[in-house]
């Protein structure tokens, strides 16, 4: 939970807003005095939030975008897109889609190929390759 600075700041001494601001960091896992301040630093915050001298800090971001949440618009814009399959105007993504495979073409993708593919090889008796065709010829 993120608090605001200012109250912070007027909550704790420099010191202890300094190490708190830092993440508290502490030595070693031994360190009981750095544990023990670190729960007096706590204690602080909580009380002072408790009794409403600190506020929770909120920040507002108007570009949030929740998680696993994804929305094609069939809309192109006011002006639309020119298709260059059939030469006309297009304001609707699915009408593009429709055009372009009415004349026979694809839209591909932009990502690029991760391997080329191998050709499949084999070897081949040319001498018994020869000697079938000539059995075969009349």
């Amino acid at each position: 939970m993120e608090y605001d600075d200012g109250g912070l700041r007027t909550l704790l001494n420099t010191k202890d807003y300094k190490w708190y601001s830092q993440g508290c960091p502490i030595d070693r896992q031994d360190d009981v005095g750095g544990w023990q301040r670190l729960e007096t630093v706590q204690d602080k915050i909580a009380t002072a939030y408790k009794s409403g001298k600190l506020r929770q800090k909120i920040t507002i971001d108007n570009g949030f975008v929740a998680p696993r949440v994804s929305v094609i618009s069939d809309d192109m814009g006011t002006k639309g897109v020119l298709n260059p399959a059939d030469g006309k105007m297009y304001d609707s993504r699915a009408a593009y889609y429709k055009a372009v495979k009415s004349k026979g073409l694809e839209i591909m993708g932009s990502d690029a190929p991760t391997k080329r593919a191998t050709p499949k090889t084999k070897t081949i008796d040319w001498k018994q390759a020869v000697a079938e065709t000539l059995n075969k010829t009349p």
